[in-house]
């Protein structure tokens, strides 16, 4: 049956003889073109990589710089406004003493009308009618000992306290705490509320932070955060003792709170949308922005307290203290330092840090910025970039694919000429292929190597029917040979020496059947001389040890001839246990050994026409190969030259065919070899990885003619002991059936595995399988399985040859198949191991 072209390459007009027609131009043209643009697009994407990190490594190095700078800046704005509250502060002691050394000064009477004593014998101003300060002298300290005059004389600095407040930037509260808990407050509030009618101030660390014991120096000092007593949240306070002629009296102090703070640090203008972070002197967050807070994890201390009477309260919770948090433990740390930087990762965001101290609080100002927001427009401008990127490669990919359609196009244009010289040999070797031999080759060309080609062709087609007829005349031979002839019953008593059943053997030797039973002695003197003593043994062997009885010999006739017969039996027990009987069976076999004769002579001539049969073909094998190889590198030259599409579907008929061809030579000289015995293997070290390589470059054609793809996997494999010809030519057998026999598109896999021992190549495909009863038929030669009839191309022998070829290095072939699952060939060979030093 002739192949049509058209099924032989699916998908015609874009895969025609695609591998060898590209190799040419991808090597000496689109190749080259493409490794360049792909340099140059690497260089540009290198290059642009390495300004975007140089401008990155820049902008964090400003960033850090400019944070240490605004840290440095508006910390001094702040101590700047701090010192002003120190010089107000100052101002305000000196008015204290004057005050309560003026012993002439007489308040206005409304003044004292609005202080009396409660039934608890607290000294309070009981209403703010004309919006004065508060004055409170809680009951801790008896009446007896309160002195009301120092009382009375600071009603003289309210005026001073109003101002301050009203004019006085961040004091939100004036007060004079005197060592006795007297306490004069501006702006009012009622103080019997909010304070504890046993308070004793002296407790608060308002107070005795600035007592002699701890300011020995008399100077302004900065409160730790506390909650106000009285009700308006968390506050730090500065204060100042006030001593008259040495004597300590009390404390005067001003009150700041978080959200003028708050206020303070929020309007800080940083780049980069950073924000700072006001901390006191034991870290707590005094001051952040709804940012920073959401940022950093943080939060600032609450601003308002409970209603109610209160104490003083210091609160240092986990999300209001910084060197609570243990990811800021390098943070607090370097901030011991007077000012500096820092980068830290903070949940998995990377932060910017700048910092430096407020010297009159002992406050540190933090400048934050999140790297995200520093390197935005970095980022942004890298992405513009990826995006020119992308458009330049896909501009790339583009003209590529122009590009590679238009050659496509005119490569498919150059076979034209020799499409019916290839198309014709063909469908002619697709017939020989199907055993069609009488179909004469009808080769339409002008080109002389052509009809060379085509005579070889037929030529060869005549040799192969005579052999095939004549392989089939000893078929015939064989089985005439091998006709078998009946059987005859016999029972053998050896107590008795009797024979029972022997008419029919008497009768076929000529003899007039005797009376039953026949003495031993009768038939033992009918048995040929030389197999009398091996007949008694074998039966006095079965009698005594129960083995078969299993012997040929030869019986005189009535004229003097012997006849063979064949006898098989077993020793039968008795009713007592013992082997006194042999039942056994004769056959006459003399028919079969003069076949045996006639197979002698018959394979005497057979091997002599096999012998005949191997010297011509390997004569005409070697002719055959001549031309062909020729015919090969015709075609290769021809491809490099200008071809219509035509001509190329040509040139890759021809080269597919004549690639058939002379593997199917190869194997018939192969299995000549073998069959005469003169096939010799050479034992050496070979490596598996390279001969699978060679082997799949081999078989790749045919693989892509059916989308067929091959997977190499887990080759790393000890090397072998053997042929690495005879290792290829097998491996290339077994690959090309699994190509042959798969479904379209589909899989083989080649990997390897080892044992001490051995090594296991093994070769597994996607194809229809084997039934389980024919497995071991497919190692027959000429057997294709059921496959004879189809389009599949093949002589039936290559597997015969591989397992011969195998067995030669000393391995093995086995297989395992599933019908609609594929099958798996494992080549085993010796494993090689290496001489010892």
């Amino acid at each position: 049956m002739a192949h049509n072209p058209k099924t032989l390459v699916p998908n015609r007009t874009f895969k025609t003889a695609k591998y060898w027609l590209w190799a040419a131009f991808s090597k000496h043209a689109l190749v080259p073109l493409l490794i360049v643009e792909l340099l140059l697009v690497l260089v540009y994407v290198f290059s642009v990589h390495i300004v975007n990190e140089r401008s990155t490594d820049y902008l964090r190095e400003t960033a850090i710089d400019e944070l240490e700078f605004s840290s440095r800046r508006y910390s001094s704005y702040l101590q700047n406004k701090l010192a002003a509250v120190e010089t107000n502060l100052a101002i305000y002691t000196d008015a204290l003493e004057q005050a309560l050394q003026d012993t002439d000064y007489v308040p206005p009477t409304a003044e004292i009308a609005r202080r009396r004593f409660n039934e608890q014998g607290v000294f309070y101003t009981w209403h703010n009618n004309n919006g004065g300060a508060a004055t409170f002298y809680p009951a801790a300290t008896p009446g007896a000992r309160q002195n009301l005059e120092h009382a009375y004389r600071l009603i003289a600095t309210e005026s001073l306290m109003r101002s301050l407040v009203t004019h006085g930037e961040l004091i939100e509260q004036v007060y004079f705490n005197q060592a006795d808990s007297l306490s004069t407050i501006y702006p009012y509030f009622d103080v019997l509320e909010q304070f504890d009618h046993q308070v004793d101030v002296t407790d608060f660390s308002f107070f005795y932070l600035a007592d002699p014991e701890h300011n020995p120096a008399q100077t302004t000092q900065w409160t730790p955060v506390y909650l106000d007593p009285a009700g308006r949240g968390w506050t730090a306070s500065a204060v100042r003792p006030v001593y008259i002629d040495g004597k300590f009296m009390g404390v005067a102090g001003f009150d700041i709170t978080i959200d003028e703070l708050l206020e303070e640090v929020q309007s800080f203008e940083l780049p980069w949308q950073g924000y700072a972070v006001l901390l006191d002197e034991s870290s707590n967050v005094m001051a952040i922005s709804d940012r920073g807070a959401a940022d950093l994890g943080l939060e600032a201390l609450p601003k308002q307290a409970d209603k109610g009477i209160i104490s003083e309260q210091r609160i240092q919770q986990q999300n209001y203290n910084l060197a609570a948090v243990s990811q800021y433990s390098e943070l607090k740390a370097q901030l011991e330092r007077d000012s500096g930087q820092l980068r830290l990762a903070v949940d998995e965001s990377n932060f910017m840090f700048g910092w430096s101290p407020i010297e009159t609080t002992d406050w540190t100002l933090l400048t934050v910025v999140d790297e995200q927001q520093l390197f935005a427009s970095t980022q942004q401008l890298n992405d513009e970039l990826k995006h020119a990127i992308y458009w330049m490669l896909a501009g790339l990919v583009l003209f590529y694919i122009v590009y590679f359609f238009y050659i496509w196009q005119r490569t498919k244009r150059l076979g034209g000429v020799l499409e019916h010289a290839v198309d014709s040999l063909s469908q002619r070797l697709g017939e020989i292929e199907q055993r069609n031999y009488d179909h004469p080759l009808r080769l339409d060309t002008p080109i002389v190597e052509f009809k060379a080609l085509g005579e070889r062709v037929e030529g060869m087609a005549r040799i192969l029917k005579k052999h095939v007829e004549r392989l089939a005349a000893s078929e015939r031979r064989l089985r005439e040979a091998m006709q078998s002839s009946g059987d005859i019953a016999i029972e053998i008593d050896r107590m008795s020496r009797d024979v029972f059943g022997s008419k029919p053997l008497f009768k076929r030797l000529g003899e007039e059947p005797p009376k039953e039973p026949v003495a031993l002695d009768q038939v033992l003197a009918r048995v040929h001389p030389d197999h009398k003593l091996k007949f008694l043994q074998s039966m006095d062997a079965s009698l005594a040890n129960g083995t078969p009885f299993d012997e040929e010999f030869q019986l005189r006739t009535s004229t003097g001839d012997y006849l063979w017969f064949h006898a098989r039996g077993q020793g039968t027990l008795s009713t007592l246990g013992t082997r006194t009987r042999i039942v056994a069976t004769l056959t006459d076999v003399e028919q079969r050994k003069r076949a045996e004769l006639h197979l002698q002579q018959a394979k005497q001539d057979a091997d002599k026409g096999n012998r005949e049969k191997s010297l011509f073909l390997s004569s005409v094998t070697h002719e055959l190969k001549t031309p062909l190889t020729a015919i090969v590198g015709f075609t290769q030259l021809t491809e490099l030259g200008p071809l219509t599409e035509q001509q190329q579907l040509s040139i890759h008929q021809i080269k597919r065919a004549s690639s058939h061809l002379l593997r199917l030579i190869d194997d018939i000289l192969t299995h000549n070899e073998i069959e005469a015995g003169s096939l010799s293997v050479q034992a050496s070290r070979v490596d598996l990885s390279e001969v699978v390589a060679e082997a799949k470059s081999w078989v790749m054609p045919t693989a892509d003619e059916k989308a067929v793809s091959i997977y190499c996997t887990h080759l790393n494999c000890p090397a072998v002991v053997g042929d690495a010809q005879r290792i290829k030519q097998v491996l290339t057998n077994i690959l090309v059936n699994a190509i042959k026999y798969n479904r379209q598109g589909g899989r083989v896999y080649v990997s390897c595995e080892s044992d001490e021992s051995d090594v296991h190549l093994q070769v597994r495909d996607e194809g229809h399988g084997i039934d389980a009863d024919q497995v071991e038929a497919i190692f027959e030669p000429y057997e294709r399985n059921g496959k004879e009839t189809s389009n599949v191309q093949g002589n039936g022998i290559g597997l015969t040859i591989s397992r011969d070829l195998v067995a030669r290095m000393g391995g093995r072939i086995q297989v395992m198949s599933t019908l609609d699952h594929g099958s798996m060939f494992t080549i085993t060979l010796p494993r090689y191991n290496e001489p010892s030093a």
